[in-house]
């Protein structure tokens, strides 16, 4: 690979039904894949928790959950975690009892999280995020 780019493979469990005719092709529908959600990145994460150390290990119990963790939509993700809200095409998570927010994009198709912002309650209420047109 040229650029000095890297990519991860991502595992994915396959199971043939039991109906399945062993010597007949076997066609996969969309509901027969598996994936976890891949998260991008966890620099973003780290760097944060360097400069405020007390949100660390709600981080990384986020992190570890999402990372492990099937949502195949809005809603699944909102039996998990009550708190989160969706502004515009954000979604939006309560970190560390509500002291901060972690703003991501979410393509549930994809099984990709990408994580936009880490802030502070105050910063988050300043409301510049708001003005990040990636998604």
């Amino acid at each position: 690979m040229s650029g000095g780019g890297s990519w991860q493979r991502r595992s994915i469990e396959l199971e043939m039904s039991s109906k399945a005719d062993k010597n007949q092709p076997y066609f996969l529908s969309q509901f027969e894949i598996n994936l976890i959600m891949h998260i991008i990145t966890r620099k973003t994460l780290i760097q944060f928790w360097e400069k405020h150390p007390d949100s660390r290990n709600a981080l990384m119990r986020w992190f570890k959950f999402v990372q492990n963790t099937e949502f195949n939509g809005f809603a699944e993700l909102r039996a998990a975690f009550p708190s989160v809200d969706k502004v515009d095409h954000w979604i939006i998570f309560n970190i560390g009892d509500n002291k901060y927010r972690l703003i991501v994009a979410i393509h549930f198709n994809r099984g990709k999280l990408y994580i936009r912002h880490v802030l502070t309650h105050v910063e988050y209420d300043r409301g510049d995020w708001k003005n990040d047109t990636h998604n």
